[in-house]
Formats: structure tokens, C-alpha cells, sequence
């Protein structure tokens, strides 16, 4: 009987064609032991791609996901900022975020100053009773009407070689940002902070108070303290974004701005 070969050494003998010899001259060649390949992660095609070549997803409207139950962002690769970095493009979705039928409308704000220079309803809530009163889904007309809307925010993001930023996450008082490309957010309830971690110091600064005081429909609605802050940034252009949102009750939907600085 052939003396038996440890594992390694009947690993070995399929690699090597005289390897049978070590386990007597009965032994069979044993194939390679070969680690089970994982699922293959489709390349990315070059329309999914942002200008800059980068992997993140070129900036975009999805149209079949403000279908409210689609379960998929509408707006991909946004907040994105312009080639020429003068602009910002973000995604307001509106005030109530609790709905389920929200409204979506492309803003675009001058990095210097933060002004809005433009805007582009995607969807309002009056478009949706166009959804299928059965399903709950997009219909025919709903995608005719919102069609030329999302062509006109792809020719303006287009030309302006609009590149997506890189999102720091959501930051509050309890939770900072995870660090992201050496960059790390945080918020301690009156400021918002990004670190960077290979300059060791803090890249940006910046107070954030309660939203203003209002009165709607005869009541007094705020102010509210912040709840918690989305950011995104460009280390190369040296600029950031970030969404305020802001507590609020059952009467009340205080406006979630966008702001925008070096």
C-alpha cells in the first residue's frame, strides 16, 4: 500500500508531474485545488462614468425611480459640481420628507456666494395623480410629462461637465462622518467641521443655527434646532456642500437648504 500524502504535498503533486513519486507509485495526480470564484462586478460603461473619469456615477435622473415605491434614488451623481467649478447642481427633494410622494427639483447654486442661479422641476406632487390609481406605478403620461424636464437638466449637466462630489455622510451631535479620502465631518450642535486628516487641521468651518421663525397658515411655526447635516465635498476644488436639516412637528416643514462654500 502507498504511504499516504500529507494535504500540502497532494496539492503540490498536480503543479508538479513528478510530484506522484513522494506518494508511491500507485498515487493518482490530484487536480489544483482552485477558490470559487465570486459573482463578477459588471465594469462600469463609459456613459456611466463621471467627466472626470472617476468611478463614481456620472450625474443623472433616473426616470423609473420617482416612482415613490421604486426603492431607488432619482437623482444619481448629485450633488455634482461644474468643470469649471462656478457651480453646484443638487437635488432638492422639498420641505416634507415624510411623504411619499416628494417632489424633485434640480437647483443650481453659484459656488461663490451660494446663490441660486437656476432651477428645474423634475416632479411636484400635483404630478402625482397621474400615477396608475391601481398600482401605485408610473404611467405613460406621467413619463411624458416629466421626459422633457429630466432632458433639460441632462443638457445643462452635460455641457457644464458636471462631475459628482464625494459624500462625507450624515453627521449630528451624537454620530461625525466616517473619514472618507482623509476627510471627516462632524457637527457638535453649532457648527459643522470637516477635517482633513493629512493637512491635520480643519479644512472647513462653519456655524449653523436654528432655521427661522415663520408663520404659516396663521401659525407660528420654529424656530427648530438643527436635527443633522449631509455633506459632500472637492478636495481638489477646495469645495463643499452641505444640507441643513432641521427638526420640525406635524404642522410644520421648515425649508432643508443647501449651502455652498470654500
Amino acid at each position: 500500500m502507498s504511504p499516504r500524502c500529507p494535504r500540502w504535498l497532494l496539492v503540490l503533486s498536480s503543479l508538479i508531474v513528478a510530484a506522484g513519486a513522494g506518494c508511491g507509485s500507485g498515487a493518482a495526480p490530484v487536480p489544483p485545488v482552485v477558490p470559487a470564484a465570486g459573482p463578477e462586478r459588471p465594469s462600469p460603461g463609459p456613459d456611466e462614468l463621471a467627466p472626470d473619469g472617476s468611478a463614481l456615477p456620472a450625474p443623472r435622473i433616473d426616470r423609473e425611480c420617482l416612482d415613490p415605491y421604486a426603492g431607488c434614488p432619482a437623482a444619481v451623481g448629485l450633488p455634482a459640481l461644474s468643470a469649471d467649478g462656478a457651480r453646484v447642481a443638487v437635488p432638492d427633494r422639498g420641505p416634507d420628507s415624510e411623504r411619499d410622494q416628494r417632489a424633485l427639483t434640480i437647483r443650481i447654486l453659484a459656488v461663490a456666494g451660494g446663490a441660486e442661479l437656476g432651477h428645474y422641476d423634475i416632479i411636484q406632487v400635483v404630478d402625482y395623480e397621474l400615477l396608475d390609481p391601481a398600482s401605485g406605478e408610473l404611467t405613460d403620461a406621467l413619463r411624458a410629462r416629466v421626459d422633457p424636464r429630466i432632458e433639460a437638466v441632462r443638457r445643462v449637466l452635460d455641457e457644464g461637465g458636471f462631475r459628482p462630489l464625494t459624500a462625507l455622510g450624515t453627521v449630528h451631535e451624537q454620530r461625525a462622518g466616517a473619514e472618507v479620502d482623509g476627510l471627516r465631518a462632524s457637527f457638535d450642535g453649532e457648527a459643522l467641521e470637516v477635517f482633513d486628516a493629512r493637512l491635520g487641521q480643519v479644512r472647513w468651518h462653519r456655524a449653523l443655527g436654528p432655521s427661522a421663525a415663520e408663520v404659516e397658515d396663521g401659525r407660528d411655526c420654529g424656530p427648530f434646532a438643527v436635527a443633522e447635516v449631509q455633506v459632500w465635498v472637492s478636495r481638489e476644488a477646495g469645495v463643499i456642500v452641505a444640507q441643513v436639516v432641521y427638526l420640525s412637528d406635524e404642522m410644520c416643514a421648515p425649508e432643508q437648504p443647501f449651502l455652498v462654500w470654500r
